[in-house]
């Protein structure tokens, strides 16, 4: 049971379960552990509620800020849900405007594209590997500019030979409020 909490803190997850054996037992987790698990839930939670949709169990912080600022900006979308059933994966994170994205945040205060390349080329592979075309991205620079360099860095991705046979098809790049369309070479 202890492994239980400390998964709810340590992995920035909102799961319910977790979080009803955290309130239950208390004196098993840490104050810090317990409050980061709580705003969380809560902040998922309130999003929802906002937006009139429903998150997976284990959305973290990042999706949250991110889901957040894309709405604020007026975009719609609609979360993916895992077929937990069938155990389908999800093809993507969420759909906007038509096309199933999966999202990816720079979670570093100077964005390079080599902190891009790895987990893309990964998202593609994998869901390679699972039978699900998981080729479009969203990229959340968190509010960091979008700088030539970097929006150059990514327009070849396709090209680099570390990433044949994990192309993409489309990439957008969603910061300050804009959703940017990439032109992959």
């Amino acid at each position: 049971m202890p492994g239980l909490v400390r998964g709810v803190g340590a992995a920035d997850t909102f799961d319910p379960y977790a979080v009803a054996i955290r309130d239950a037992h208390p004196d098993l987790v840490s104050d810090a552990v317990h409050s980061r698990a709580v705003s969380t839930a809560d902040r998922a939670r309130e999003l929802a509620e906002r937006l009139g949709v429903t998150f997976e169990k284990d959305i973290r912080d990042h999706e949250i800020d991110f889901y957040d600022a894309f709405s604020r900006s007026g975009h719609k979308f609609t979360p993916i849900h895992r077929d937990e059933m069938n155990f389908l994966p999800a093809a993507g994170d969420f759909t906007w405007e038509g096309q199933t994205l999966e999202l990816k945040s720079i979670l570093v205060t100077d964005p390079e594209a080599k902190h891009l390349y790895r987990p893309i080329r990964d998202s593609v592979k994998k869901g390679t590997a699972q039978g699900v075309d998981r080729t479009k991205f969203m990229i959340d620079l968190r509010g960091q500019d979008l700088t030539d360099e970097l929006r150059e860095a990514l327009e070849t991705y396709n090209t680099l030979p570390q990433n044949q046979g994990a192309k993409v098809t489309r990439l957008f790049v969603f910061t300050q409020g804009e959703v940017i369309d990439i032109d992959l070479i």
